[in-house]
């Protein structure tokens, strides 16, 4: 139990209901907070919503009521056995993610959703006992299933734990930013300009990469697999198709994405095949500030050689694409200036969440 609650009272069950009343009031207060529009918008890179990591929070609390309850555990996640005992959490996850849509009708359905097993766990929990609390999780699980932890290590992780876990992804995809085509852009920039915020933002990038030790660059991950290695190198894989655009190059071969991919405007999938390529890149920190590194260096160079007309140009002007007539300083911007601080709080939340 944290610190503060120690001694605080005289059973682990009764301690255990105060942090868990804590824990959902905090939750409680940021989802008071959302629009309608932010349960769906935006996502982060792995395509997850505010709403995909609400209903996330409620399937793994409906697991543990149906454990506190003798029935199987996985059966009510919806999940097979062959999954569950993959050990495959990012698989398990995904699962989970599209198995809750029929949750994600509106913000009302979500609450309810997550209100009713809430609920109905909260009232198991309070009938039981500092004895029931410490037994081991196997005296629950059917049988063949070798768990050598207590039941409140299992509530603990699926609840006062998982909350406050969650809550900074969900607070860090709502305040990111929106795609190169629908960015509200300056009127007007000048190279000059445009480059003093590209130094500002990529200097920001630079702190938060110093301050990282060699684990947490693939440790932990978030609720869809990602770690901060795989945020850098997304953030290399984009710059690198603004690279190729600028050298009148196609920007979607230059990313190793199809055509279909590409015009198919699915950011999620084309997100999960570059994270997948940029694999070739993440033997070490060192290789992954090397891709970064050498990315960015071509990118600054090619901008530098820009003039103020060149920015107002249209995209077409580099490489004809259909339905992209937008100025090519959206593009550079929305991939760089917008796009580095996006990511730092996500990769922020992945560190805090090992922590």
């Amino acid at each position: 139990m944290p610190a503060q609650y120690e001694g605080a009272m005289t059973t682990p069950d009764r301690i255990l209901l105060q942090i868990i009343d804590e824990r959902w009031s905090n939750l409680q207060v940021f989802i008071n907070t959302l629009t309608p529009k932010q349960y769906i918008s935006p996502t982060d890179a792995a395509g997850w919503s505010v709403q995909d990591h609400l209903l996330h929070l409620a399937d793994w609390e409906a697991g543990v009521f149906a454990l506190l309850n003798r029935q199987d555990r996985v059966l009510a996640m919806g999940l097979s056995p062959e999954l569950w005992m993959s050990h495959d959490t990012d698989a398990i996850n995904e699962v989970l993610r599209q198995n809750a849509r029929q949750y994600g009708a509106s913000p009302e359905t979500v609450q309810a959703r997550l209100n009713s097993v809430h609920g109905q766990l909260r009232e198991v929990i309070a009938t039981l006992d500092e004895a029931e609390l410490l037994e081991s999780y196997n005296e629950l699980y059917p049988p063949g299933r070798e768990y050598p932890i207590r039941n409140l290590h299992v509530i603990m992780r699926n609840t006062t734990e998982h909350y406050p876990y969650h809550l900074a992804w969900m607070r860090a995809i709502v305040e990111s930013t929106t795609s190169e085509d629908t960015m509200t852009a300056p009127d007007k920039i000048t190279t000059s300009e445009l480059l003093a915020q590209f130094d500002e933002k990529w200097a920001d990038i630079q702190a938060f990469i110093a301050a990282l030790t060699p684990g947490q660059y693939t440790s932990p991950t978030d609720a869809a697999g990602w770690s901060v290695q795989d945020h850098l190198l997304h953030l290399a894989e984009w710059e690198a198709g603004v690279v190729a655009l600028l050298n009148h190059q196609d920007r979607a071969a230059a990313m190793g994405l199809s055509p279909e991919q590409w015009t198919s405007g699915d950011y999620d999938a084309m997100n999960e095949v570059l994270r997948r390529n940029a694999r070739q890149y993440g033997a070490s920190p060192e290789t992954v500030q090397a891709r970064l590194n050498d990315v960015h260096r071509q990118l600054r160079q090619q901008i530098t050689a820009l003039s103020d007309a060149d920015l107002e140009k249209p995209y077409s002007a580099w490489f004809p694409e259909p339905d992209r007539d937008h100025p090519i300083r959206n593009t550079i911007i929305g991939n760089t200036i917008e796009h580095y601080p996006e990511h730092i709080p996500w990769m922020q939340a992945i560190i805090d969440s090992g922590s």
